[in-house]
Parts: C-alpha cells; sequence; structure tokens
C-alpha cells in the first residue's frame, strides 16, 4: 500500500473569498496553483461563511472530490443545501467529548470524480538549503523556487493527461 500524502494552498472563489484546498495523492508534493481555480464556487451553491475547505484526491490518474467543510452561515430555521442529493452533517455536537471547539462545522461527504479540466502547477523535492533555522518564529517557503522539481499536471474531465517538467534542479 503506497504512502498517502496531503497538500493544502488557498484559492480565491469568483466572490473574491478565500477558501482552503487540501489534495491528497500517493506521491508527495504540493500545490502551488491551479488554472481555473480548482474547487466549486461556494457561493453560488450557497455556502457562505467562515473557513471552507474542500477535500480532493488523486488516485490512479483520477482527481475526486471528497469533502467540502466548513463554518457555513444558516439562515434561521433553515437546514443548508443539498449538493447533488447529499445532506450537509454537523461536523460536531456540542456533547461531544472532549467538548467540540465550534459546534457550527458542517461537512459534506462525497466520493465523486471531479470534473475539473486545467493545470495544476505542484513542487517535489524540498530543497532543505531553504529550510529556516527556527521554523517557529520562520516561515517555511512555499513556493516554486525552493523545489527541486516543479511539475504542470494535466487534467481533462477529472483525468490526468499529462505532466509536463517545468523545472528541475539538482
Amino acid at each position: 500500500m503506497p504512502l498517502i500524502y496531503q497538500s493544502a494552498h488557498t484559492i480565491t472563489l469568483a466572490d473574491g473569498t478565500e477558501c482552503q484546498i487540501h489534495m491528497t495523492a500517493d506521491e508527495d508534493f504540493v500545490v502551488f496553483e491551479t488554472t481555473p481555480p480548482l474547487g466549486p464556487d461556494l457561493s453560488l451553491l450557497g455556502l457562505d461563511g467562515e473557513r471552507r475547505t474542500i477535500f480532493y484526491s488523486i488516485e490512479d490518474g483520477r482527481l475526486w472530490l471528497d469533502m467540502i467543510w466548513g463554518e457555513f452561515r444558516r439562515r434561521p430555521f433553515r437546514s443548508l443545501p443539498a449538493i447533488d442529493g447529499v445532506e450537509a452533517v454537523q461536523l460536531c455536537t456540542v456533547e461531544s467529548v472532549p467538548r467540540c471547539e465550534n459546534p457550527r462545522m458542517w461537512g459534506y461527504g462525497f466520493v465523486r470524480p471531479s470534473d475539473f479540466s486545467g493545470t495544476m502547477l505542484i513542487g517535489r523535492d524540498f530543497n532543505m538549503r531553504f529550510w529556516p533555522e527556527n521554523e517557529y518564529t520562520e516561515r517555511v517557503p512555499c513556493n516554486p523556487e525552493v523545489y527541486r522539481v516543479v511539475e504542470r499536471l494535466i487534467f481533462t474531465d477529472g483525468r490526468l493527461t499529462g505532466r509536463e517538467r517545468v523545472k528541475q534542479t539538482n
């Protein structure tokens, strides 16, 4: 069974708000950007709120939408909208032990192929000479310049159809 790796990056949605994207794959890489932006427009789905995150995975050359979660705003006495027949589930309740830090978190669990068509700029093999002397007081850089291999993954209707090497250094 291969190791599973996870990358996280921030995207700007069509409404100008930001959202986190988490990508899980069987190879170790970090996502810098996607063109067009990866992720459904949450505001069009009626999912306004804070701390919104969309989870994807890449398995066997296929991009999958796994989960959407966040602190979504609900209108009084209304439930959150169903998305493709999936109802929102409260991720934690006040009665939970240990006590939940935010009882307003909701999630949608999916196991559906993504229809994303576009490119994903990724980096592999972090160059450790760029690691800060103290990672607790200095940020670890996350940009293409600090990775030895930079590639562009090409997706068509959610399928990985190509890879382009952008940079490789020793």
